[in-house]
């Protein structure tokens, strides 16, 4: 049985959809994101096929500084180890090459060694280790009339923002990478650009805090990072969640920075037990 690869489209949702129900039931990624995900603006959206069936999907997402992500690789159940997750890693590669996309990259569990070999044949290498925090919106309702009200403004400069993640060592304090819906971004300027443009940069006395969201806006509201005074920066970050829509808030941080989860455990944020990794490949 031969396996091929094409882009897919609108065309093919019901299938893509399907494969995705199989095999993540409870993480159905694309049909909260299909507006983003089936954007040919932003990257590639993958069918695998087993002689025209339909078998597996993947997602090339190029971030605003031309670094591709990989993600949403799924493949059925009854179809896995046939090379259907091979030929799809391949093809991304390929039109990374194609389009002049400067690295790929991917996260995956520590412990989920299949998806981490898979990614290492294809060139990639450990990047990161994080930690996920959880701040449940009830949590942090039960603090709103003794926690300080922190005053910010929003920023849309992204030179100010550039210096002012300088200024407090952003991109140190959070190993080089801030995350937005499991998606690692590098301190580019052209990713801080994005940022600002998106609106979700903040600042205040003595700190600089970045939260929103890529996609999905309103499942949750996320910290992608802080420089300064972390916690007014957490505050800020708890006024802004009680502020909006948001059932939770999220961050995700270095597994060293033991320091930065004592804080935010004692502002009531829960972590999860697993470790996330992110592996990257430069091109």
């Amino acid at each position: 049985m031969a396996i091929t690869v094409r882009t897919a489209g609108w065309q093919d949702l019901d299938d893509m959809l399907r494969i995705e129900k199989e095999t993540m039931p409870t993480h159905t990624y694309l049909f909260e994101t299909q507006e983003e995900l089936l954007d040919p603006k932003q990257g590639w959206m993958l069918l695998a096929l087993e002689d025209e069936r339909p078998i597996g999907i993947g997602h090339v997402y190029v971030q605003p500084d031309g670094e591709g992500w990989f993600e949403i690789l799924r493949v059925t159940p009854a179809d896995q180890k046939k090379g259907a997750g091979t030929a799809l890693w391949d093809k991304a590669i390929e039109l990374c090459l194609e389009n002049g996309v400067k690295g790929l990259a991917m996260y995956t569990g520590l412990t989920n060694v299949t998806s981490r070999k898979i990614a290492e044949r294809k060139g990639l290498s450990l990047r990161l280790a994080v930690k996920e925090g959880i701040l449940k919106r009830e949590a942090a309702q039960s603090c709103e009339a003794g926690c300080p009200q922190i005053a910010y403004e929003k920023i849309a400069d992204p030179e100010k923002a550039a210096a002012l993640c300088e200024e407090y060592g952003c991109e140190e304090a959070f190993g080089g990478e801030f995350v937005y819906n499991r998606t690692f971004y590098a301190f580019s300027p052209e990713n801080l650009a994005w940022l600002a443009e998106e609106g979700m940069l903040f600042a205040g006395d003595g700190f600089l805090l970045s939260a929103g969201a890529r996609f999905n806006k309103d499942a949750a509201l996320q910290i992608g990072f802080m420089g300064g005074d972390e916690d007014r920066a957490i505050a800020c970050a708890k006024q802004l969640l009680l502020g909006g829509p948001w059932p939770q808030l999220v961050i995700d941080i270095p597994e060293g920075r033991a320091d930065l989860r004592e804080k935010l455990e004692t502002a009531g944020f829960g972590f999860l037990n697993a470790t996330i990794i992110t592996l990257k490949r430069e091109f």
